[in-house]
């Protein structure tokens, strides 16, 4: 019955990878940096075509969109559309929100694209019809931005601690906060090697009594009062979306060019993208609550100081079909989120680590693919607790970096993690490793090349359950196995 499930799992996982490698994608990014966008907010009125010539624009299925053309874009390649593209935001945020159009063409910036204004969405005829591209001298560009206010007054610092698995927080002062609201708390500590880990949670005000605040959900991790730490109100950007579209930045020159960056969002939908040759993110994300990211594809995007896709402080947020090849830096990476979902994130060939995941809390990943990376295949860092993992597959990295791991823990309080379906064979160095302060994970139905290959340096209270690819065994891996053959 045993080797009977482990056959499965093979079967599973190896027929996911053939699956889910079917379309193009590449992330990459450890660190956050100034994205400052150097953008163009067009103050000139639109230039509307006649009715007669109207009617030849195409508007899409979207009622009362916005095509840009009836602003005086060519879409043609060769003509910098910039403002053109801008005055259409600026027309829709004037009228309160709606769809800006952009018909089959490439629409050629050399500045930045701003939203600001709730509900605005950009659609385009599809990936690789409707092309957004970069091109010029500035830097950093950032080809979209979303951008809201952020935060506001300071609620903190917090009276008593902030114990996991409860709702109520005791702050200094609730002024100006109300039900309905939004609020913004992180916490910072030293973990091993003198690193800076930082967790998140953004949830919605749902009683005030007095001093103490109650919030929709429990705290995902305890934060004590001599914590360093942020309690803030917190304004986004209501609702925007992006679709439909290639983003290339390959033409532009400037030393920092990023595709989508989205700030200090909520309830946006961003979907069907392609994003390319960006050598900063292709997408980055800084603060958002209850997004939801799609089918979103990522070639030659990131650098040693950001990932091709990087989602940091967000919550309550899903990703789903995130494809990343040949990231120039590291692979898709999450950091300080709480309460999230991902389905279908694959990573090959990244030029770091495949996929890691940075001070997650409470959130469910499944099927994750990181293959043939010039590090870890899937990391584990940075107080990354209590969350769940299903259907992993870490193969083929061994790039010869000395950290070419298919399962990689940092030894950085990365606590009570389940995960479940495991394949991890032909990695350079270990298949999986945990190291001091990564306890109480559990590790089930695990395929690995062999016991040498499994280093469990976290501790007894980490359970490996599996075995040798192949060998239809199923039993606990200790640190007294690393050295069997």
């Amino acid at each position: 019955m045993r080797s009977n499930r482990n056959r499965c799992y093979t079967i599973f996982l190896c027929s996911l990878i053939l699956r889910l490698l079917g379309g193009h994608h590449e992330t990459r990014a450890d660190s956050l940096s100034n994205n400052t966008p150097q953008t163009v907010k067009s103050g000139r009125a639109p230039v509307l075509s006649t009715e007669a010539s109207r009617s030849d624009h195409t508007h899409g299925d979207f009622l009362g969109a916005f095509s840009v053309l009836d602003y005086g874009a060519a879409g043609d390649g060769v003509a910098d559309d910039t403002a053109e593209i801008q005055a259409a935001i600026d027309a829709v945020e004037a009228a309160g929100g709606g769809v800006v159009y952009f018909p089959r063409g490439t629409y050629l910036i050399t500045a930045g694209l701003v939203v600001d204004q709730q509900k605005v969405s950009l659609r385009g005829a599809g990936i690789g019809v409707t092309i957004l591209k970069g091109s010029g001298t500035i830097s950093p560009f950032n080809a979209i931005t979303f951008q809201g206010t952020g935060l506001g007054s300071a609620l903190g610092p917090l009276t008593s601690n902030f114990t996991r698995g409860t709702k109520v927080v005791a702050l200094t002062s609730v002024s100006g906060l109300a039900v309905g609201e939004l609020l913004y708390l992180d916490a910072t500590v030293t973990v091993p090697p003198g690193q800076s880990a930082t967790n998140a949670l953004i949830a919605e005000v749902t009683g005030i009594a007095s001093l103490n605040v109650t919030l929709e959900v429990p705290a995902p991790i305890t934060i004590n009062t001599n914590d360093t730490h942020i309690i803030k109100e917190w304004t986004p950007l209501y609702a925007p979306g992006l679709a439909g579209l290639t983003i290339d930045m390959g033409a532009a020159t400037g030393a920092v060019r990023r595709g989508v960056v989205i700030n200090d969002v909520r309830n946006g939908r961003f979907e069907h993208l392609e994003i390319l040759n960006c050598p900063e993110s292709g997408l980055q994300s800084f603060r958002g609550y209850q997004n939801h990211y799609e089918d979103i594809k990522l070639r030659k995007c990131g650098s040693a100081y950001e990932s091709d896709f990087q989602i940091a402080f967000e919550t309550h947020s899903h990703f789903e079909g995130i494809q990343s090849i040949n990231a120039t830096g590291f692979g898709p990476q999450w950091i300080a989120c709480s309460y999230s979902s991902g389905d279908r994130i694959v990573s090959t060939g990244a030029n770091g680590r495949g996929i890691k995941f940075n001070g997650l809390l409470e959130s469910n990943f499944e099927n994750l693919v990181g293959l043939n990376s010039a590090s870890t295949g899937i990391a584990i860092t940075l107080r990354t607790q209590h969350n769940d993992f299903t259907n992993l597959v870490a193969t083929q990295n061994t790039a010869g970096s000395g950290n070419d791991n298919g399962l990689w823990f940092s030894g950085q309080s990365n606590i009570g993690n389940y995960f479940f379906g495991v394949k991890l064979t032909t990695n350079g160095n270990f298949d999986i490793q945990t190291n001091s302060t990564d306890t109480d994970n559990v590790i089930e139905g695990v395929q690995f090349d062999s016991f040498s290959k499994i280093s469990n340096h976290g501790g007894p209270t980490n359970i490996i359950i599996g075995s040798p690819a192949g060998s239809g065994f199923y039993g606990f891996v200790t640190q007294d196995d690393e050295k069997r053959e």
